[in-house]
Parts: C-alpha cells; structure tokens; sequence
C-alpha cells in the first residue's frame, strides 16, 4: 500500500481495488476504536471521495465517448449514472447538424415559441431533477434537449465526459477510482475520519498537508504525463481546396 502512489498511470488498472471493508479497518486503527456513532461509514468515505474529486481535475476520470440515444417525444437524455461534468458533445459526422451547449433559459424560450425552428442545429443544456424526498439527495442530472426528438434514435449524439464520484452503500464496494490513486483515498479518508472525530482539527489544514505532500504531487504529475500531446485545437477554421476557400465550422461544443 505504502508504494502503490509510484505506480504509472499506464498501469493504474490492474487488479482488484480496496473495498468499503478495507478503509473501516483503517479508520478504526487510526482511531484507536470505533468513530463517532453520529457519523456513518460509508458517509465518511463517499464524502471523502467527493473532496478527492474537487481537489484536482483527475484525468483518470476522463471516460470513452458514450452514445446519447432519443426518444421520441422526450424533451430530455439520460446521463451515465456517473457523470460528473460535460467536456463536450458531438453529433455524428454524417448528420449535417450541430449541437451546442446552452442555458436551461434559452430552452425554455425556444420551447415556449413553437414558431421558431433549426433543423440543422440541437440546443442541450445540463439540469438536475427535483428533489422527490428529503430522505434522498438529487438524482443524476439529466441533459435537456431542443428541439424534442420526434423519433426514437440510437447513438444519436455522442458524449465527452469526466465521472463524478459514485457513492458507496456496501461493505464490498470499492471506490471508482484506479489502484494507484488508493493511497492518497486513503489519505483523504483518515484525514475526514479524524476531522468528525475530533472537531478542534482542522479538515482545511489536513487537506494542505496533503495536497502539499509527495503522495499528491507524484500522483498528480503522473496523470499529467499520461498523454503529453492533445493535438491541435478544435473549432472553425478557414482551409484551401483545389476548389478554393473551404470554411470548416464547429461540430463540436468545447468547454474550456
């Protein structure tokens, strides 16, 4: 475990990941005991997990491009149940559209005017659904879109996202993180841990030792220089042809 933050990105994902199990055995050893009956485990864990997540924009959650798909009638697609923010959306390179990131207020206005049309363009915006209970926290976020697909349709855009943390409710679960980022998990639990326990200690303080720390920086470098190169940028650009002037616009929506 001490040595597991010198191991590359590259092979970050073999094998089995530590589970919910694990770390309780951890907390209680540095505790010398049980926690605080007031504070749940898998509290402490998903909201040391979350605080991971904040702290830097980790490449490792940077996931595949996943598929959108319609359906008719519906004015909005569901998300993968572990996105955490958008990069950005494409729709397929033989659709002679484009989709564009907006605000809920520009959705809202363009479905309230059933005059305007765009058949060559799709308005999406992120939005999150109400809470049903207060015995439950909001669900994943859902993408709202315009005009509303008339017709059911597979793959019909394709998603650039990176994850969000995924909340553990079992003792078997293990985090959605790559093996080499264990110990600094770890790190952030015991810091959590000890912070609930004892109030005159300070989360903030332990987090910059932390982040100050060698665990963070070598694990930071490392996703850092796991792909050097990201090609050249995106967007619209003005390019010859044997024909002359070619104009290639955006078939993208870049969040910078």
């Amino acid at each position: 475990m001490g040595n597991s933050f010198t191991m590359s990105a590259a092979a970050a994902g073999s094998g089995v990941g530590k589970d919910v199990a694990y770390y309780a055995a951890q907390i209680r050893q540095v505790l010398d005991g049980d926690w605080d009956g007031r504070t749940g485990l898998y509290e402490m864990l998903n909201d040391a997990g979350r605080t991971m997540f904040t702290l830097e924009e980790w490449k490792f959650n940077q996931r595949p491009p996943y598929d959108l798909d319609f359906t008719a009638n519906d004015a909005f697609i569901a998300l993968p149940t572990d996105f955490g923010k958008v990069n950005h959306i494409e729709v397929p390179s033989s659709v002679d559209s484009r989709v564009e990131l907006v605000t809920v207020d520009t959705i809202l206005y363009y479905r309230a005017n059933d005059a305007l049309t765009d058949p060559y363009n799709y308005y999406v915006a992120i939005a999150y659904p109400t809470q049903t209970a207060q015995t439950g926290s909001l669900g994943v976020p859902r993408l709202e879109v315009w005009p509303t697909p008339s017709a059911n349709e597979t793959a019909a855009m394709k998603l650039n996202y990176e994850a969000g943390w995924v909340a553990m409710s079992a003792m078997t679960h293990v985090p959605n993180i790559p093996r080499n980022a264990e110990t600094l998990y770890l790190q952030i639990v015991l810091a959590v841990a000890r912070s609930l326990h004892n109030p005159s200690i300070s989360l903030s303080r332990l987090l910059e030792e932390i982040v100050a720390g060698p665990i963070y920086k070598q694990l930071s470098r490392s996703y850092g220089n796991v792909q050097r190169s990201l090609g050249s940028m995106d967007g619209g650009i003005v390019d010859y042809s044997p024909s002359g002037i070619l104009y290639r616009p955006w078939k993208r929506t870049t969040r910078v």
